[in-house]
């Protein structure tokens, strides 16, 4: 058995289908913001992130997250970004790096973990953006 097949076997259910989390995908992709999305699924952003790295972890990051969020997730982990976008699944892990520890059977990060790490990636953006919105440091 495949690595995601084994953890989609571990994972309980969701309660929205593969289908639903494709459209979901679709309208984030096609410009819809991420938080819009979540309002109409009524689920929060974490909910969001935890839900859809089950049935594709390999997705590119760039697909919900902007690239200064993303490389805000490796910088916070004291890791340096790539210059290509990793998958999604890669970066949900480093956003709950803060409390969630990966061991071999953990499962995936919880709605909490991930709830956050966001709020701690979207702070260093904003932060960042100050920064060069000031000229940068000196």
């Amino acid at each position: 058995m495949m690595v995601a097949e084994q953890r989609r076997a571990r994972m309980r259910k969701s309660k929205y289908s593969e289908q639903q989390i494709v459209n979901a995908l679709r309208r984030a992709e096609s410009g819809v913001a991420v938080k819009d999305v979540c309002r109409e699924l009524g689920v929060s952003a974490a909910t969001f992130y935890c839900q859809l790295p089950v049935p594709f972890p390999e997705l590119n990051a760039e697909l919900l997250f902007e690239r200064q969020e993303w490389q805000a997730a490796y910088i916070l982990n004291r890791k340096k970004p790539p210059k290509r976008a990793p998958t999604l699944n890669t970066v949900i892990r480093l956003i709950a790096l803060g409390g969630f520890l990966g061991r071999k059977r953990d499962g995936e990060p919880g709605v909490k973990i991930l709830l956050i790490g966001l709020q701690q990636v979207r702070e260093f953006c904003e932060a960042m953006q100050f920064v060069q919105a000031l000229g940068g440091l000196e």
